[in-house]
């Protein structure tokens, strides 16, 4: 085997070992490890799109959106019809106009979204969760869809991708006050070690 095919297959490990632990740490809110396994990525890769959302990702959720900015950029650079991309450039120029204090590796919700005081709120654990690589897409604080099929309810992302499913007695619930009229919005509250809370809110 030549020196070139080794140095190829080499680094072909190491963006998987290296995309492996990005997920991960993206799962764990670990952002700051997150923008440097994205960066050793780019390094070896510089045209990675998915690299590239990650780190916008880490660097929103450390609340340098400039950085941010600057990655997701990046993406449509090398993928421009890329959604998840075009999505957060949309979000953080909301957030440049309305600045919302973050704290670096702290989970959060954007307070304008869900205030208790104006509507009932809930807490839940969706089961049947998505696998790591569409989660590695979904952040705290996030909206998230309500899709009623049959006696399920589905969580998805902005994308139109499933990340879950609401825990049937409260699915049988929620459909229940939905076909009596009422309309809920949903938001991501929480994600660790592979599990994902949502908070749900009566809007009316």
């Amino acid at each position: 085997m030549t020196q070139q095919a080794q140095s190829a297959e080499e680094k072909a490990r190491l963006k998987k070992q290296w995309t492996d632990l990005a997920i991960q740490q993206a799962l764990a809110s670990q952002w700051e490890e997150a923008v440097a396994t994205n960066r050793n990525i780019l390094n070896l890769f510089p045209s990675e799109a998915e690299a590239y959302n990650r780190l916008g990702k880490a660097y929103s959720e450390l609340g340098q959106y400039t950085e941010a900015r600057q990655a997701y950029n990046q993406t449509l650079k090398y993928s421009p019809n890329n959604t998840i991309a075009r999505k957060n450039l949309d979000r953080l120029s909301l957030l440049q106009e309305e600045p919302v204090l973050t704290h670096a590796g702290i989970d959060r919700i954007d307070p304008r979204l869900f205030i208790e005081e104006t509507g009932k709120t809930g807490v839940t654990e969706l089961i049947n969760i998505a696998p790591t690589s569409i989660l590695a897409r979904v952040g705290v604080g996030d909206k998230v869809q309500l899709h009623v099929n049959g006696h399920t309810i589905f969580a998805r992302n902005s994308a139109g991708e499933d990340i879950g499913q609401i825990e049937p007695r409260l699915a049988n619930r929620l459909i229940n006050f939905m076909e009596g009229g009422n309309r809920y919005a949903a938001a991501v509250l929480a994600m660790e070690q592979g599990q994902v809370r949502l908070i749900i809110r009566e809007d009316y």
